[in-house]
């Protein structure tokens, strides 16, 4: 699923002290093993609460959220992937991996060089406020091979 949203917010997110796991690995299990050493470690910076003081109103249908800005500086390639949601299954108590939702934000709009592709399908050209969801251990994979900074709010949660 895809859609947007109005993007209320200004570009303060840029200014946001993003830190780097020290376990890079934890959150995601490699679609190939051979890609371990492509990976550049994404900086992120958990949200609190709704994030933009807007967002409680979308996606009712999720309940539990919780949101992470991510930070891809150029270069950085997150090869293809599927999400454990570690900690959030153990926050949550959840065993189904496939009652997970994640939604992807774009806080910015689409530079060259900035990737999306999940399940095979590529999202280029977004607007700020375009946004993109998947379920479970959905197959996907993030780039930035621009020269600017891309910018995305992730948003976790389950089906109500």
């Amino acid at each position: 699923m895809n859609g947007h949203i109005v993007p209320v917010w200004n570009e303060d997110f840029k200014e946001l002290l993003f830190a780097r796991h020290p376990d890079p690995y934890r959150g995601f299990d490699l679609i190939d093993i051979e890609d371990k050493n492509r990976y550049n470690e994404i900086g992120v910076f958990v949200a609190p609460g709704d994030v933009f003081g807007y967002l409680g109103g979308h996606w009712p249908e999720l309940s539990t959220k919780v949101y992470q800005i991510s930070k891809m500086t150029a270069g950085m390639i997150l090869p293809q992937h599927v999400d454990r949601y570690q900690t959030y299954r153990q926050n949550n108590n959840i065993d189904d991996v496939n009652s997970i939702y994640r939604i992807i934000v774009f806080l910015d709009n689409w530079r060259p060089g900035h990737y999306l592709e999940v399940s095979g399908k590529p999202y280029v050209n977004w607007q700020a406020g375009d946004w993109v969801s998947w379920q479970g251990q959905t197959p996907h994979l993030a780039v930035n091979l621009g020269k600017e900074d891309r910018y995305t709010l992730q948003i976790t949660g389950i089906k109500n």
